[in-house]
């Protein structure tokens, strides 16, 4: 079966394919999964799809108020040691010329420093199993937009979502089943919050926006009790079919017991804990 990846460098590319005149996804048939053609909140599903196609380019700032209480329920310090080879008396290797002088501090060694800049790349799953309620969808987003504030803050951080899907069908009769993979960044240099909130915390994208996306990238995915990609419980796999780097940050599809619906102020502590605090070798 056909494997399909895509990756837009940015939103407006991504609503550009997914609005194109010739093939939009609000005339793909696959839709059904979260709920078919019935109207939700006066909007059906195929207008649900467009929309969030159209949040892509327009942006929101839904959700940034629920994000900035995040922060607040908690204060932390952010620093980010790293380390810098510096004159020492003990060290890992000499500095020549230095000894040859008589200079003391004739050796080399790491020293902790607070002023790193490296970026962060962040690879986030967006989509969502059914049980998972919009209001979720939005606090999970709003959690994810606190953690991108907070690290913001510090270093650069590219934000790259993710929706994949797949046939299940195939897989019952043992063959490969066909898969999609679509993703896209997000503006962070500088960080353009109307798009990091669109793409993180609004249904119309998370949700709708996805299945349709999928089906159009590759028709093979026409399952409608199958709307993950066949790796999706496979962190390492995912890693690998996204091209993730090793100190790339992966967080999953969503699922029903995601931590960042439990407990998002512990995750984003441990997170922030984990970026800021965490040794790093040189």
């Amino acid at each position: 079966m056909a494997h399909t990846r895509m990756h837009f460098n940015s939103t407006q590319a991504y609503t550009d394919w997914a609005l194109d005149p010739a093939d939009p996804v609000d005339r793909q048939p696959r839709q059904m999964y979260y709920g078919g053609l019935r109207s939700e909140n006066g909007r059906s599903s195929v207008q649900r799809a467009r929309d969030g196609a159209l949040l892509l380019s327009s942006g929101t700032l839904e959700g940034l108020d629920e994000a900035n209480k995040l922060l607040n329920e908690f204060q932390e310090r952010i620093e980010v040691p790293t380390y810098t080879w510096e004159h020492s008396m003990a060290g890992a290797f000499p500095d020549v010329p230095y000894f040859l002088s008589g200079i003391p501090d004739a050796m080399y060694a790491p020293t902790p420093t607070t002023s790193d800049h490296t970026p962060l790349r962040v690879w986030v799953g967006v989509m969502s199993t059914w049980s998972i309620t919009e209001a979720q969808l939005r606090r999970r987003g709003a959690a994810l937009a606190a953690f991108v504030i907070a690290m913001y803050n510090v270093r650069p951080v590219y934000i790259t979502p993710f929706t994949g899907a797949g046939d299940g069908f195939s897989r019952r009769y043992g063959q490969a089943p066909a898969s999609s993979l679509i993703s896209w960044d997000i503006q962070t240099s500088p960080l353009v919050m109307s798009q990091l909130l669109a793409s993180l915390t609004h249904p119309s994208v998370t949700r709708y926006l996805c299945m349709p996306a999928n089906y159009k990238a590759n028709h093979g995915c026409d399952n409608p009790s199958w709307p993950f990609h066949p790796d999706d419980h496979s962190p390492t796999r995912m890693r690998e079919n996204l091209g993730c780097a090793p100190n790339d940050l992966y967080i999953p599809t969503i699922h029903q017991s995601d931590p960042l619906l439990d407990n998002p102020v512990q995750w984003l502590r441990e997170h922030i804990a984990r970026y800021t605090n965490a040794e790093q070798e040189s």
